[in-house]
C-alpha cells in the first residue's frame, strides 16, 4: 500500500509474517499476497489477500477509496519458492489502527517510506522475504524508468508489462 503524503516519500505498508508459517517465517512483506485459486484471477486474489491478511477493501467502489493499479508480472525461483505473479500498487487511505490482521498470517503491520524500504532491502535483505524484494526491486527499475521518461522497451517495459524485468546493466567501453 502506497500513501502520498505531502511531498514525503510514499509509504509502505510491510507486514511482518507470522513465525507459524512454512515459508519465510517472521520475514518483512512489503508485498502482501497468495497462491491463487483456481479459476481465480490474479487480481481477484490480491483483493482477497488484501483483505484476508490486513482487511484492507481495494474493490471497486469501496467506501475507503482504496485503489489498486496492477502494474507487471514478474516471475521468481529459489530453491524454496518459484512465483510468477503480479505487482499491484495500492492506494490505502486508513490508518495501521484500521487494518484487521489475521493472526495466522501475520504478526505486525509496519509503515516505512520507499526510501526506506529501498535501503532496508539493500542493506539487510536477509531480513525480508527474497521474492518480495526481486518485486521490489523491479517496482523501483519500474518508477525510475518512468521519472526520467526512458523509453520503455518491448521485454523491459510498462509497454508490455508481463516481460517487465531489471534491466541489465550495460557494458561501457571507452574509446581513446
Amino acid at each position: 500500500a502506497n500513501n502520498q503524503n505531502n511531498g514525503k516519500s510514499p509509504q509502505v505498508l510491510v507486514q511482518r509474517r507470522s513465525h507459524q508459517k512454512d515459508y519465510c517465517p517472521g520475514k518483512l512483506d512489503p508485498t502482501p499476497g497468495g497462491v491463487v485459486g483456481f479459476g481465480e484471477s490474479c487480481q481477484e486474489n490480491a483483493e482477497r489477500e488484501l483483505s484476508e491478511e490486513m482487511g484492507v477493501d481495494v474493490t471497486l467502489g469501496n467506501a475507503m477509496g482504496n485503489t489498486m493499479e496492477r502494474l507487471f508480472t514478474f516471475s521468481y525461483h529459489d530453491e524454496m519458492v518459484r512465483v510468477w505473479g503480479d505487482f499491484f500498487e495500492v492506494r490505502y487511505h486508513g490508518s495501521v489502527k484500521d487494518l484487521k490482521i489475521q493472526e495466522e498470517e501475520v504478526e505486525e503491520v509496519s509503515i516505512m517510506s520507499l526510501d526506506e524500504l529501498k535501503t532496508q532491502i539493500r542493506e539487510t535483505p536477509q531480513d525480508f522475504m527474497p521474492d518480495s524484494c526481486y518485486a521490489v526491486q523491479l517496482y523501483f527499475q519500474r518508477k525510475e524508468d518512468v521519472k526520467v521518461s526512458r523509453r520503455l522497451l518491448k521485454g523491459y517495459s510498462s509497454g508490455d508489462l508481463d516481460k517487465y524485468k531489471l534491466r541489465p546493466k550495460p557494458k561501457v567501453r571507452y574509446v581513446a
